[in-house]
Parts: structure tokens; sequence; C-alpha cells
């Protein structure tokens, strides 16, 4: 009996150390990177609105390519991107919209080779992560100096993080926005080979684009893949060990 008791106290102990100490060792530092990484400190000196007003829905894909995330170590989840206001912007604005989805994938396009045909740019592990159905309205900050480069305060938080692994392809994202007013974030209109990104658009309802751009320049969140840490495994390692030393004096008594 006292062999079961000592037990049980240690697997409490055990327990107890890794909710505490666990979800701790998950957190680990966030990494923000640009694309085009050439615009992180500067200004794309393009004044036309990146998302024009628009009665219908809107679909448009983004490519960037791998190249800007080659600093990262493996894999990482995305848990947001950013856009920033164009340079020209020197007020507070509001976007409005009647519902957005965004979805994620890793493709094997690139900037000289992005298809016309929205399906045949999507990846394999294309993945929903941010949607709502709701009509809103936000209102986003301009934030810097006149004629920018502006912070990033166009902000879209991932419901759902997405895992990217820059050597396993280029980046995607897929977006329908519908009924939206002009979105003015920082962009280079004309397409460019020297680009590490591209995005083209057109209506949510075709299954080809009409249009097609340089690039928005975006600013991702990435988060390492949590992991348990050091101390929660050793605490683990020392209560599997005790239990099976305990649990085999007990079979002797």
């Amino acid at each position: 009996m006292a062999c079961s008791n000592h037990l049980y106290g240690f697997r409490f102990l055990t327990a107890l150390v890794a909710f505490f100490v666990g979800p701790k060792c998950a957190l680990s530092e966030q990494i923000q990177l640009v694309s085009p990484s050439q615009f992180a400190d500067m200004e794309s000196q393009n004044d036309l609105p990146t998302i024009p007003g628009s009665e219908g829905s809107f679909r448009g894909q983004i490519l960037y390519e791998a190249s800007d995330f080659f600093s990262l170590a493996g894999p990482h989840l995305i848990t947001q991107f950013a856009w920033r206001p164009n340079g020209s912007q020197s007020e507070s604005f509001i976007v409005s919209s009647e519902s957005v989805l965004f979805r994620l994938s890793t493709t094997e396009k690139t900037v000289g080779n992005m298809s016309s045909t929205f399906d045949e740019n999507v990846g394999p592990d294309e993945q929903v992560v941010a949607q709502n159905d709701d009509p809103m309205s936000i209102e986003y900050p301009v934030v810097g100096p006149p004629g920018g480069p502006m912070e990033f305060t166009i902000i879209s938080e991932l419901t759902n993080p997405f895992l990217y692994d820059p050597s396993q392809g280029n980046l995607l994202l897929d977006f329908i926005i519908s009924s939206a007013s002009e979105l003015p974030a920082d962009n280079v209109a004309v397409p460019d080979p020297t680009l590490t990104t591209k995005w083209i658009a057109g209506p949510a309802e075709g299954t080809t684009a009409v249009l097609e751009f340089g690039g928005i320049i975006t600013e991702f969140t990435f988060a390492p893949v949590p992991e348990p840490c050091s101390g929660v495994l050793l605490c683990i390692g020392l209560a599997a060990g005790t239990s099976a030393i305990r649990h085999g004096k007990a079979k002797r008594f």
C-alpha cells in the first residue's frame, strides 16, 4: 500500500509540473518576415488601391516564393499575415465587406509560371485559415512617416494556423472577398520577374484571373512548432522509471 501511495503521489507531481511548465516551454519567440523582402523597409511608390471596390465577389491569389523564408529553420506555423497602408495614406480608413475567406497552400508554381487558372496554382495541402461570413467594417490605423513605409496594421489573424516548410515549395495565399470597399495597401502594380511575389485577380465566380500585378507587400508571423521541453520530458522519464522500480518491488511483496 505504501508503494502504491508513493507512486500515485509521484504521478500527481509529474502531472502538476507538466501542466505548469509544459505550456511555457511551448512558447517560443515569433518571427516576422516580409515578402517581397526587398520592400521590407522601402515604400513601393504605388498609390493604386490593392483591392478595388466591388459589388460582387472578388478572388485573388498571391504567390510568395520560398526564398523569402529560407531563414526559417524547418517547418513553422503561420499564425497571421499583415499588409500595410500605402504611403499616400495619412489618416485611418475603413474597409467594409460582406464576407472574407482566406486559404493557404504550398505550391510548386513560381512567379515565372503562375497560371491564370486559379485551381492550377493551389497546392495539395490547401487549408482554410480564416473565414468570416458576416458583414463587417474595420477601421485600420495609419502609423508611419509621411510617404511611408507604414507599419503593418492591416492584420489578419489566422484561426487555423498553417504549417509551412519553405523547403517543400512556395506559399500561395488564396482569398475571396465579397462586396468590398477599396483597400489601399502597399503593393507593386506591375509584374516583375525579379520580384519574389506575384498576384492575380478576377471575379470569384470565374475560373480564371483577368488581372495580374507584381504583388502585395506582406508581413507573415511565424511560430515554431511546439515541442515538449526537456524539463517535462525528464519528469516523465523519472516517473516512468520510478513506476517500473516500485511496481517491481510491489510484486515481490
